[in-house]
Formats: C-alpha cells, structure tokens, sequence
C-alpha cells in the first residue's frame, strides 16, 4: 500500500507551507497527538494507567523522526492505515503505548485529522488574503480599491464561516472585476 507521495500535490501549483500540512509525517504527528491526548484523558479517569500518557509524551518530546515507510511497510502486512501507525508507534514508546486508541475508531483519528488540516489550510489562505490586500492592491486604480477590498473581505467571512458557496460567489466578483479591469487597460 505503499503511496506516491509525489501525486499529494502538483508541485508547480503547490507552496511549501501548503503541501507541508497534507505530507505524511504531518499528518502522523496529528494522529500521534490526538492518540496521546485521548490517552491522557483516558489517563485523568482512571480507564487506562496514567503511566500510558507520560510514556507517549516522554517519547514525543524526543522529537522523533516519523518514519513513513516504516509505517507503510507494517500496512503492507495489516492493510490497516491506524493499525500500521499504532504499531509502529508501540515498537518505539514500549508496553505502555499498548493504552492508545481504546474506545476510539479509526474514524474518531482520521476524521479529527482532516479537521485539523483543513482548519491549517484555511489559515493559509486567509493570511494570503491578507497578503494580497496589503501588498497588491495599489497596483489597482484607485476607484477600484474599495469594491475589490470589499470582495476579499466576503471570501476571508465566507472561509472563516466554512461558507464554500460564499466564498465561491466571492472569489466569482473578485475575479470578474479583475478581468474588467484588464480589459479597460487593454482598451487603452
């Protein structure tokens, strides 16, 4: 099950920062932190051994390299992507990591997971909203400047909102200005 990590992202299109959060090691450390947080919690109510945590956030603070093919390798085998990663992950904390995972589903890591990247992702987009107000927008007419203002503040409302069809209508006027201003200075 070993994947094609260069087919996550079309790199001419992608920005490090942006691929960064869809590579696997990120999203390991993302499964590792929930895994030890619910573990942790787990800990504080008596349901596993508290030991459990301190051993993963032991582990953790070593900052250790997440080793991907190590994980693939133990999913070739399991053909589990959660059962491959929580092995792996016992093979280097020890008997105490054996606590991970009880009462959660695969569902319960994977889809916080993608909550978590997606909420890094809008981020991104947002701060290049800022970006592009902030650096570009004097390259426009002056007459202009207002209304485009205006429509990216709708796209960063509609993504901070989780509004895709808002921010497509946002984007949509912010791109239609756009060509009408190029076509006015092509005229000239």
């Amino acid at each position: 099950l070993t994947r094609n990590r260069s087919s996550y992202m079309v790199p001419r299109y992608a920005r490090p920062d942006m691929t960064a959060l869809w590579e696997p090691e990120a999203k390991y450390r993302i499964w590792f932190e929930i895994e030890a947080h619910a573990t942790e919690k787990l800990g504080e109510l008596g349901v596993v051994p508290p030991s459990a945590a301190k051993a993963l956030w032991d582990w953790w603070a070593t900052d250790p390299k997440i080793d991907v093919e190590a994980i693939d390798a133990i999913e070739a085998v399991t053909k589990h992507d959660v059962i491959a990663f929580l092995t792996w992950v016992a093979e280097n904390v020890g008997d105490e990591a054996r606590f991970m995972h009880q009462g959660m589903t695969s569902s319960d890591v994977l889809d916080t997971t993608l909550a978590i990247q997606l909420r890094d992702a809008a981020d991104i987009l947002l701060e290049d909203l800022d970006n592009l107000v902030s650096e570009n927008l004097t390259d426009f007419p002056e007459d202009m400047r207002p209304a485009l203002t205006e429509d990216i503040e709708s796209a960063k409302d509609a993504l901070e909102a989780e509004d895709m069809s808002g921010m497509q209508e946002a984007a949509k006027q912010f791109h239609d200005k756009l060509a009408g201003s190029a076509t006015a200075a092509d005229a000239k």
